[in-house]
């Protein structure tokens, strides 16, 4: 932590300095691989002046200008080598911090200070991940589980040992955690969520930035988990084990990704009601560290998520792995399909004004203004997809409208007028596009969420 800035400089311990006995390098740069670090060659004096601050020794800024000339004094202050403000060595996230200001992330800390995770299911998989959001300093924690330690817990699941058999596992975790780390808080939940309300109400309680699926069952689990994180603007992430297989993801973002049912085939025919499945600890803490990765892209604003939209299908111990994307054609990964809806609907659109130019029927501009929506809420999911695409044909189909008009009517119209009108109703049209077609996308999500409830 920083405590305070002054006129005296020091070193940074955590960054690193090398040498080869001749020159010297500063800090964590460039390609080691390449050459590309810059190296400096020190005068006895300035490898005195080092010496000194390396024992901990510190130097006025005017002291260091004038025994390491401007340049270079400025040149290390800039690599964060020679500081001027103290920082926390000791602490839990000493290092972290490290991390962070060496990568130029910014107030990462502060971010995962404030953010709030549910961990639904405390055994292999969410017990790791529990216990790497601790040490990254998320605010508040919610344990979800219902189940006791077992003997045979112990191969994978992290932090129990045999003095905890017979005892509840979120209870057990969470004296655990907080143990570990004392500035955070540890919620615990000791319940099995057997419906869509139970985990509803769960969500209601303990309100969250993220939710970490680990469980596998019910076997409608992953349904209600998509319907209520889409309802309440959600993200989640998820990780289980079948058979030998690990599946890692998907990521889900709210109005920006699907869930688990959307991708993977969630069948309601059958159930398993008997057998144990097996598990080795190397492939529990390989989902877990993948899961926590994804979670800290989330948290702290940091990176690009790697599961959205797919699921890793994977077994780490072969090294056989396969993504399973969306069961519907994703037109932004499908250059074809895009390319010929693209053609499909502009040439229906454009249908439409020759239609109207050749009869003059007054409704005709308005059914292809609203065609230019409907073929973006029935082709796209997400509420940036509908938007864009709607803007996209609404602008096109203005102009097609524009220029049919204009070529009837427009011969006392200057080349000026006639820009600055095609300016103004465009931009009225398009506005006027985003909040139509932003009403209809929740119109039909929430009809989707009440049909999918029902027929469930």
């Amino acid at each position: 932590m920083i405590n305070k800035y002054n006129n005296d400089y020091r070193l940074n311990v955590f960054s690193p300095i090398t040498t080869d006995g001749k020159e010297y390098t500063f800090g964590i740069e460039g390609d080691l691989s390449s050459g590309t670090v810059k190296k400096y060659a020190l005068t006895k004096e300035q490898e005195s002046t080092l010496e000194e601050m390396i024992n901990g020794k510190e130097y006025t800024k005017e002291y260091l200008i004038e025994k390491w000339g401007k340049e270079t004094l400025e040149d290390l202050i800039k690599k964060g080598t020679f500081i001027n403000y103290q920082i926390d060595t000791e602490g839990i996230y000493s290092r972290s911090k490290a991390y962070y200001s060496i990568n130029k992330y910014g107030n990462v800390q502060e971010k995962l200070s404030a953010a709030k995770v549910l961990i639904l299911g405390c055994g292999g998989i969410g017990s790791h991940v529990a216990w790497n959001l601790t040490v990254l300093g998320v605010g508040e924690i919610t344990l979800v589980d219902f189940d006791v330690v077992e003997e045979s817990n112990l191969n994978r699941q992290l932090l129990y040992t045999k003095d905890d058999i017979g005892n509840q596992k979120v209870e057990v975790l969470g004296e655990k955690l907080k143990a570990i780390n004392p500035n955070i808080v540890i919620n615990i939940k000791k319940m099995k969520i057997s419906s869509s309300e139970e985990l509803d109400e769960l969500c209601k309680q303990y309100t969250c930035n993220l939710i970490i699926k680990t469980l596998d069952s019910p076997k409608d689990f992953s349904k209600w988990l998509d319907e209520i994180c889409k309802l309440r603007k959600i993200c989640y992430i998820t990780g289980i084990t079948t058979s030998i297989h690990s599946l890692i993801g998907p990521t889900f973002i709210p109005d920006k990704s699907k869930g688990f049912s959307e991708i993977f085939n969630v069948g309601t025919e059958f159930e398993t009601i008997v057998g144990t499945m097996p598990s080795l600890g190397i492939v529990m803490y390989h989902i877990s560290s993948e899961i926590s990765q994804e979670a800290f892209k989330i948290l702290a604003g940091v990176g690009t998520p790697k599961y959205i939209n797919k699921i890793l299908a994977e077994d780490i111990i072969i090294g056989k792995s396969m993504y399973i994307y969306p069961k519907n054609i994703n037109l932004e990964k499908d250059p074809l399909s895009k390319a010929i809806f693209s053609n499909v609907n502009f040439m229906f659109l454009f249908g439409i004004v020759l239609a109207f130019a050749f009869t003059q029927l007054p409704w005709l501009p308005l059914v292809g203004y609203l065609c230019s929506i409907l073929f973006a809420l029935f082709t796209y999911e997400t509420i940036q997809e509908r938007v864009k695409c709607a803007l996209v044909n609404n602008t096109i189909y203005m102009l097609f409208n524009l220029v049919t008009v204009i070529s009837l009517n427009g011969e006392n119209l200057g080349i000026l007028e006639i820009l600055i009108s095609i300016l103004i109703i465009i931009s009225i049209s398009s506005i006027f596009t985003c909040f139509i077609t932003q009403i209809l996308h929740i119109i039909l999500d929430k009809t989707k969420h009440i049909l999918s409830r029902s027929n469930g």
